[in-house]
């Protein structure tokens, strides 16, 4: 079951078709694909898109995805919606194939230490078993038995220290290259209100969207109880993001949702967007330009671990 590149394809083919003036019908009978195939069947016998994509067996459809098509039917902007669904997509997309690259090199220099590390030793047992019945290494008074058994020791302990330093590097990748769901936030909120959605219903849609992060899933609803209490959106996104632990991002939308034009709040939502995704960039930049760095004093105290016992074992 495709879990996200066919889904990519169904829907910048759709987005393509509605946006050349085809209705859904005639869009869905042009596409190819086991995904419009099942989807046109049952958008034939009277089902919505937004139930058909839920309901498909074809593909594995976010729960944000089908909000968004829902608010689109009834909103009558679906071939906006899939043009900024297509676009959402791709970008996770990239993301996962940025960690992907960006991972290859620490765990390329990991294995290529390990595998340094494993000739090194296995050449010092070769010379080093030379010496008589498993006795004294080279006439010094070193046991042999001892020594191999103590660079096996100090080899599992360098591992140890290298993989633990990997897997907190690929975890900090991780985070920094994913997209920033406050970025993905902003976003949907202010495609929503460009596509007149009021504030309230473009938060209920834009929640699914960063489902991942249960901090921002809490603002959200304070921010929405808060405007269903009469507040003002620059204080109820000001007052929940920084209760949440989101300072930047509360100082951002407080300001320029403060100084939003009296037509919407669209373009508002959307500086807030760049600003944060601005700051993104700078904090990937920063982790990746120390990713060399880290990796190689990583290998060299893990080289330094098994190496100590080598040379301890010999003199």
């Amino acid at each position: 079951m495709d879990k996200g590149g066919s889904v990519l394809a169904f829907t910048e083919g759709l987005s393509e078709l509605l946006n050349s003036g085809m209705d859904l019908s005639g869009s869905l009978a042009v596409l190819d694909g086991k995904i419009a195939a099942e989807v046109r069947a049952r958008v034939d016998v009277g089902e919505m898109l937004s139930v058909a994509v839920m309901t498909c067996r074809s593909a594995v459809f976010p729960d944000w995805y089908v909000a968004f098509v829902s608010a689109a039917e009834s909103r009558g902007s679906l071939a906006a919606t899939m043009a900024h669904l297509s676009r959402t997509l791709s970008e996770r997309r990239s993301a996962r194939e940025k960690f992907v690259g960006a991972v290859a090199y620490p765990l390329f220099i990991v294995f290529l230490t390990a595998v340094c590390a494993v000739v090194a030793l296995l050449s010092y047992s070769s010379v080093f078993s030379t010496a008589d019945g498993g006795g004294p290494l080279l006439g010094v008074g070193v046991d042999y038995d001892s020594f191999r058994n103590g660079a096996l020791r100090s080899c599992a302990v360098g591992a140890f220290f290298l993989a633990a330093v990997a897997a907190a590097f690929v975890a900090v990748l991780r985070r920094c290259l994913a997209v920033d769901p406050c970025v993905s936030l902003f976003r949907s909120l202010s495609f929503l209100s460009d596509c007149g959605v009021p504030v309230v219903d473009a938060i209920d849609c834009s929640a699914c969207v960063v489902e991942d992060s249960p901090r921002l899933c809490a603002a959200l609803v304070a921010v929405k109880s808060d405007l269903m209490e009469g507040g003002d959106v620059p204080g109820a996104f000001g007052k929940a993001l920084s209760e949440a632990g989101f300072m930047f991002e509360s100082r951002a939308a407080f300001s320029s949702l403060s100084v939003a034009a009296a037509g919407g709040n669209g373009g508002a939502f959307s500086k807030v967007a760049e600003a944060v995704e601005k700051r993104s960039e700078k904090w990937r930049k920063t982790v990746l330009s120390f990713e060399q760095p880290v990796l190689l004093c990583a290998a060299a105290v893990f080289l330094a671990i098994v190496m100590k016992s080598v040379v301890g074992g010999v003199l």
